[in-house]
């Protein structure tokens, strides 16, 4: 499986209100990416380490400022690994923690 997707990266940041107290914002930039399968080896290792592995996800290395939060099709993943085999790509591995149950609210 080898397509060409819409993604949404989600960058985080913390401020403070005028009382002090913490505010957590998110914001979502919108970028293509190749999505591809991921190794059957890939596969056993996530699952080894708790993750729940879906593909991994191709994207220039200018696009990318290590967020941790992608998301597709208005499903949310997480991104466990990454690796970046030439100079302008990296590659992201992408999936779901297991038993995790997780859950953010956008502001």
């Amino acid at each position: 499986m080898r397509e060409l997707i819409e993604v949404g990266l989600y960058t985080e940041t913390l401020s403070r209100d005028s009382v002090g107290q913490t505010i957590k914002t998110a914001s979502v930039a919108k970028i293509m990416a190749v999505r591809e399968s991921i190794s059957q080896t890939e596969f056993f290792k996530a699952e080894e380490a708790g993750l729940r592995p879906e593909f991994k996800l191709i994207v220039y290395s200018g696009d990318y400022a290590g967020q941790t939060r992608v998301n597709i099709d208005n499903d949310d993943f997480t991104v466990y690994r990454t690796y970046k085999p030439c100079r302008d790509k990296i590659e992201l591995y992408v999936g779901e923690r297991v038993g995790s149950n997780y859950t953010e609210e956008e502001s």
